[in-house]
């Protein structure tokens, strides 16, 4: 069984732009690792996915991301 951990405010505090060249690090490296072309990003509108684009476009540049936006299907 896992020891539980409390949240607390001391969890919630992060540096953003330092975890944003984090993400952006790590997006390059897979990226460079797998030796694509390029990466698609699913815009769906909301703020998920437009920062995924933001660091892609960040990581690799503008060039190399593909972004689609998907229908809503309801």
């Amino acid at each position: 069984m896992s020891e539980q951990v409390r949240l607390t405010s001391e969890c919630l505090k992060t540096d953003p732009a330092k975890l944003a060249v984090e993400i952006e690090d790590f997006i390059r490296s897979t990226f460079l690792e797998y030796r694509r072309d390029g990466i698609v990003v699913t815009i769906s509108g909301g703020l998920d996915s437009s920062v995924a684009a933001a660091l892609c476009v960040r990581a690799i540049g503008k060039d190399k991301i593909i972004k689609l936006m998907l229908p809503e299907i309801m």
